[in-house]
């Protein structure tokens, strides 16, 4: 018996004792419990550092359901009883992929702790709400995992190239899986001489497409010795007796689509003698594009819609309009109105629009949104007015710029910025904290007199397509201005730019003071603060 033959025994056998091993792990398996997004689940419920504990001897702890109700506060037994299983099943299986990833994922949080509130928080949600509010965001972070991007962990001295992740198909569609192959180094006299043949076992993980070798292979057949076992199903094998022929079937492997979902991934397991490497599909369905008419362009109208909200207070908002009017004639208005006895704005291009008394600030920023046709609106609130430095066009420069990829453009108020920037931390079970700081994060680098922020002031231009996306909650009724920039964070770039300014005089009325300053509704502030600390998933502001 020659070497090669012995080194293709030791080869075959260790392998053998591979696939037996993994064939046992496999019939421990407890399903559908199986999974990074379930151990994410399980933290969730516990607590991650606990679940950490939990992992290094749950077998000692697990039994003691009375110790755990101490520890944990209220867990009911269903839960435990997967729990038990679960942590079971990872303490044994401490390496499976799943288990790699989120130790890899709580590696990368900065934050070693949950964030604690520096002073009481004024109007703290009661028990219930609490409790409402933490279920809530546990099927939060859980959607939010669905859609995360996939970690790619690429193992050394691989035998196959191969692209982690990147690739995309619409659902029920087909796409070739570009990049896979084996490596130069496998096709050397060493392993051609210690291999009979060359074998590769692909798999879909989680079943959401068929894998098949397309294209005219059968004209391979003349020239080439190679089998194909599976094709067009979840699991598809290939041996061939030359690394040249591998890599032409791999060449030619497609992955289609069987399951549909707008948006979804999937795993494909690619396996060479006991090398597994991990290629990342993306089912995603196509986002149709939102694209408005700006005709030729030259005309600021057919860009710019003004909208404002106003409440008893006609003498500011007839200020507003003629202002308006004054420098641009052409320039549509739409005012949402709210007030208990209306009277008809005068102005030219104003669309009024009448609401049911009293509905409130944000309810009447969407009405008013609800009536936008152009690319782009301006933000203003009725008791402001236009001035020669008040230049739009400088603001749609900005949001017109490809290169500084703006969303939302704020100026000045009589010459007075206001900016800020926002800082969030994760709190675990009780909520996040979220601080707020006068600042800026950095200069625009096309427009130095522009600074990227969090929120600006209440006299901005932003994309109609992006605000509409994020909205104005009608929850806000008398104040709610951050409260916005809070819904679109991570959704809306913005800035802050110093050379677009507007005039703010002041006009209060009795009736609306009664209102704006929550005489009438003095519940409002605590209403105000439980619900954006509920829909926050925030323990303190």
């Amino acid at each position: 018996m020659n070497v090669s033959h012995i080194f293709s025994a030791i080869l075959y056998f260790t392998f053998g004792v591979f696939i037996s091993t993994m064939l046992f792990l496999n019939s421990h398996t407890i399903t559908p419990i199986q999974n990074y997004d379930m151990i994410q689940y399980i933290a969730d419920i516990v607590g991650e550092k606990q679940l950490v504990e939990l992992l290094k001897n749950g077998h000692q702890i697990l039994p003691d359901y009375q110790l755990l109700d101490d520890v944990f506060g209220d867990v009911t037994v269903e839960k435990l009883n997967s729990l038990a299983a679960v942590i079971s099943h990872w303490s044994q299986n401490s390496n499976t992929p799943e288990m790699t990833e989120y130790r890899l994922r709580q590696k990368m949080a900065t934050h070693a702790k949950s964030c604690e509130c520096e002073k009481e928080q004024r109007f703290p949600l009661n028990d219930a709400m609490g409790e409402r509010r933490r279920e809530e965001s546990l099927l939060w972070k859980r959607r939010q995992r669905r859609y995360q991007e996939p970690l790619t962990m690429c193992k050394s001295m691989s035998p196959l190239s191969y692209i982690g992740s990147g690739i995309v198909v619409e659902p029920m569609q087909i796409v070739r899986i570009v990049g896979l192959k084996l490596d130069p180094i496998v096709s050397t006299p060493f392993f051609e001489q210690a291999l009979n043949e060359f074998a590769i076992s692909i798999r879909s993980k989680y079943g959401l497409g068929k894998l098949l070798v397309h294209g005219r292979v059968d004209r391979l057949l003349q020239y080439a010795n190679f089998s194909i076992v599976g094709n067009n199903t979840r699991e598809i094998s290939m041996t061939a007796d030359k690394t040249i022929t591998v890599n032409f079937l791999l060449d030619n492997l497609m992955y289609k689509s069987t399951y549909y979902d707008i948006d979804i991934r999937d795993i494909i397991e690619v396996t060479f003698m006991r090398f597994t490497a991990q290629v990342h599909v993306h089912i995603r369905r196509q986002i149709m594009p939102d694209l408005y008419d700006v005709g030729t362009g030259e005309k600021l109208r057919d860009k710019v819609t003004v909208i404002t909200k106003t409440f008893e207070r006609y003498e500011a908002v007839n200020r507003l309009v003629d202002s308006i009017n004054r420098f641009y004639p052409d320039v549509n208005i739409v005012v949402a109105d709210d007030s208990e006895e209306p009277e008809k704005i005068t102005g030219q291009n104003v669309k009024q629009t009448f609401m049911p008394f009293a509905e409130g600030l944000f309810a009447g920023r969407g009405v008013a949104l609800s009536q936008v046709t152009t690319k782009y609106f301006l933000w203003v609130d009725d008791d402001f007015i236009f001035t020669k430095q008040t230049k739009l066009e400088r603001m749609v420069e900005k949001l017109d710029d490809f290169p500084s990829n703006l969303d939302l453009v704020g100026g000045t108020v009589n010459n007075n910025s206001y900016n800020k920037c926002f800082t969030v931390k994760p709190g675990g079970q009780d909520g996040d904290c979220l601080w707020s700081i006068h600042a800026r994060y950095r200069p625009l680098e096309r427009f130095p007199q522009c600074d990227v922020v969090d929120v600006v002031v209440d006299f901005f231009m932003a994309k109609t397509s992006v605000v509409r996306q994020i909205g104005f909650d009608p929850e806000y009724r008398r104040i709610g201005h951050t409260a916005f920039f809070i819904d679109g964070l991570g959704k809306m770039r913005v800035a802050m730019c110093r050379d677009v300014d507007v005039d703010h005089q002041p006009v209060r009325t009795a009736k609306y003071m009664q209102y704006r300053a929550r005489l009438i509704d003095k519940d409002d502030p605590r209403r105000h603060t439980n619900h954006l600390m509920f829909n926050n998933n925030l323990q303190c502001v």
